[in-house]
């Protein structure tokens, strides 16, 4: 019953010591940038929505749903992007590249669903496979398909398949779904936006500040 939401990791791994097998369950993970892998190490029945995960996704055995994701697959890591997945479901996601080895490894009986692949059909003959879209060219406004920045503009363009590739005839990544990526992922309190403050009083011993501050919906 645990949300993790809007936050930014360096690797997300749902156990203390990357091995032992976690009991983890009925968590939402939403929101967030994984900049290097994602590991279940087993976790069951997850929902794993709308994030940017810069690496891979390991270890995961059971009933976990990933949709709306952005996967970066780390191009020209070692191993597999999906490397140890078995019985999950995949679906509206975005997946940009692979790792050295390829894009599964060590993986079957998943049902991929929706999705809109960058690079060539890697599916496995164990998996099920239903209304995705292969080699299609790089969807995004600005993005640098290598590695994850905050300068990078993960909307789709216009003109992109992606736009209506999703179930239903939704948006696949991170700004589809029934929850999408948050701009900035900032909270609903106000926020300072610019501040321009003089470097000096006037004669009078007063001080010129020009704040802007802005609180978003959501």
């Amino acid at each position: 019953g645990i949300v993790i939401s809007r936050c930014n990791f360096n690797d997300l791994t749902f156990s203390y010591n990357g091995a032992t097998v976690s009991l983890a369950s009925n968590l939402l993970i939403r929101e967030n940038v994984i900049r290097n892998d994602l590991t279940l190490i087993n976790a069951k029945d997850n929902l794993i929505e709308n994030n940017i995960i810069d690496g891979r996704i390991n270890a995961a055995n059971g009933s976990n749903t990933f949709v709306n994701n952005v996967v970066f697959g780390r191009a020209g890591a070692s191993g597999y992007s999906i490397n140890s997945v078995y019985s999950c479901v995949f679906e509206n996601n975005i997946f940009c590249n692979t790792a050295s080895y390829g894009f599964l490894g060590n993986s079957t009986a998943n049902t991929f669903r929706n999705n809109v692949f960058l690079f060539p059909n890697q599916l496995g003959g164990g998996d099920v496979s239903e209304q995705n879209l292969f080699s299609v060219p790089d969807p995004f406004v600005n993005k640098n398909l290598t590695i994850f920045s905050y300068t990078q503009n993960f909307h789709l363009t216009p003109s992109s398949v992606a736009v209506t590739a999703g179930k239903g005839g939704t948006a696949c990544g991170i700004y589809g779904g029934v929850r999408p990526y948050k701009e900035s992922a900032v909270p609903l309190n106000p926020h300072v936006r610019s501040s321009n403050i003089a470097a000096n009083t006037d004669n009078a011993g007063q001080i010129q500040v020009q704040v802007t501050v802005a609180a978003q919906q959501q």
